[in-house]
């Protein structure tokens, strides 16, 4: 503690009953002297404009109410407020100041209050003061995915705790190109996304078996996920997990989630590949299961006349068009040729034409890097009040980006059938035009600064055109960070912080990247409008 410090002399309180000295601020009740930090723990408004009342301090802007004397908040969703000791001698007035007793486990406490609030200023406070006190991203990532997990259990177990689970690891990736003032920000826009109240639900325990072999482990899988039995999946995974790790199921649950009846449902392969690649920094062994039985049992509704096709059709030829041989293509062809193929307006053609390019020998990542840009040329083409649109333009760049990474981990033939739930997804959205390369222009004169103002005063066009412009003659990548800040300036929702991160990574090493950061923009801007 330091030494007791001089406020006042008691007569200057005849006059006024509060005294401001450094941080903190002395009040005079009928009840003696008291002596508070001088700012709210909600939001940081000075407590010296508050009001006191059966002593109850109550600060002047959002209301929230303190004891005078030990600081405890009467409403429970704020940090309690710090007090000091205060005392009278020689007719003075004099406080004792000391550095609060702050630690990451205290911090990580008001974390997981404010997600349970719903305080998103709490969250911002507790993120910060657990980077104080000594936290790293991982750190933070960690104890707010935990929470995620409490909230899912009572309030969603289905593929949406998986997409909150992604926003905050979405939102740590990002956090990562910033320093940690910035990071901040990052990081509580997918925090926030993920909070709300949490409860529990019943221990879920592994099976008595002593060993499931990895025959009967596939063949349960398969029938749980058809039957969409989301304990049944879980309480597998559990035994599977125990025995010989992940690796085996979730290559298996790849495959699962590339089958035909999945081709209108490619939510399931975008939440799998962002467990399995946020599960080598992050700790998620223990949500692996729930998660991952959530995902595959979602309830698939009986597909229209176009999905039936695809699904028949693909059951057809699922073992042609998930031939070993074609692991060893190494051909390529352009773009336009590839894009010629799957943009027909019937399907089957377009299945046909893509077999072909497999039979011809057309590599994997060839393909998959061509749906890709194919997929950032329409999504460049959408204006702002598009009618709600995005969902559908920016899919298969976030179901490319989710096939690549998991393709890096598991290398089997579940990518070929995946490419052709692309084209489906490219057939349903047909009424999105396709296009050619990228032929704007990327002279615009600007820094940064203006490419924040074009963003924010609303002019999409201009401001990708600085964007662009600037990129085009950077040395390096630290213009990630510029780039990314001003989008981030608004909140965001899980979509939105999935696709930045997608169309960062895709456009990496492709030759028509304008597409990535035009597209993005005008997203941004457009939901910022709105």
């Amino acid at each position: 503690m330091n030494e007791w410090i001089e406020v006042a002399a008691l007569s200057a309180f005849d006059k006024s009953d509060r005294k401001t000295i450094k941080n903190a601020v002395v009040f005079k009740t009928e009840d003696g002297f008291h002596a508070c930090e001088n700012r709210c723990p909600h939001m940081g408004y000075p407590m010296n404009k508050g009001t006191i009342r059966d002593g109850i301090l109550t600060c002047a802007w959002h209301n929230w109410q303190f004891d005078i004397d030990t600081g405890g908040c009467y409403r429970g969703a704020c940090d309690d407020l710090q007090t000091y000791p205060v005392k009278v001698e020689d007719d003075k007035v004099w406080i004792q100041l000391f550095e609060p007793d702050e630690h990451f486990a205290m911090q990580a406490n008001r974390l997981i209050e404010g997600m349970r609030a719903s305080d998103t200023y709490l969250q911002a406070k507790a993120v910060s003061m657990m980077f104080k006190t000594g936290g790293k991203i991982a750190d933070v990532a960690a104890v707010a995915l935990d929470q995620a997990f409490r909230h899912s259990e009572m309030n969603h177990r289905s593929v949406q705790a998986v997409y909150e689970f992604q926003a905050i690891c979405d939102s740590a990736e990002l956090a990562k190109l910033f320093d940690q003032r910035s990071a901040i920000g990052a990081l509580v826009q997918g925090i926030r996304i993920a909070a709300g109240p949490s409860g529990d639900r019943m221990t879920i325990i592994s099976l008595p078996d002593d060993i499931i072999l990895e025959e009967k482990m596939k063949r349960l899988l398969e029938r749980f996920t058809l039957e969409s039995s989301p304990l049944g999946i879980e309480r597998i995974l559990l035994n599977v997990f125990e025995q010989y790790g992940q690796t085996a199921a979730e290559a298996f649950m790849l495959e699962l989630a590339t089958e035909p009846y999945f081709v209108n449902r490619r939510q399931e392969l975008v939440c799998l590949s962002a467990l399995i690649y946020y599960g080598k920094e992050l700790d998620l062994v223990r949500y692996k299961p729930a998660l991952y039985a959530w995902t595959l049992s979602a309830r698939r509704q009986e597909a229209d006349l176009d999905g039936k096709d695809a699904i028949h059709w693909l059951t057809t030829n699922k073992e042609a068009i998930s031939n070993d041989k074609f692991l060893a293509n190494d051909k390529e062809v352009s773009v336009d040729e590839i894009q010629n193929v799957i943009s027909g307006n019937v399907l089957l053609e377009s299945f046909v034409g893509l077999h072909k390019l497999l039979e011809d020998g057309i590599a994997f990542e060839c393909l998959l890097n061509a749906f890709s840009t194919i997929a950032a040329r329409r999504f460049s083409r959408l204006p702002v009040n598009n009618g709600g649109m995005w969902n559908s333009a920016t899919e298969n760049i976030r179901y490319a980006n989710s096939l690549r990474r998991a393709a890096a981990e598991y290398d089997a033939t579940y990518k070929f059938k995946a490419l052709f739930h692309m084209a489906f997804s490219f057939f349903e959205s047909r009424w999105i035009k396709f296009s050619g390369p990228w032929k704007g222009e990327e002279n615009a004169v600007g820094e940064w600064s203006a490419f924040e103002n074009c963003f924010n005063e609303g002019k999409p066009k201009e401001a990708s055109a600085i964007a662009i412009a600037l990129i085009a003659k950077a040395d390096d990548e630290s213009w990630r960070a510029d780039f990314t800040k001003v989008l981030l300036q608004e909140d965001c929702s899980s979509l939105q912080l999935n696709t930045l991160l997608a169309a960062l990574n895709e456009m990496r090493g492709l030759d028509e990247w304008q597409h990535y950061i035009s597209g993005v923009v005008t997203y941004f801007c457009d939901q910022k409008l709105g």
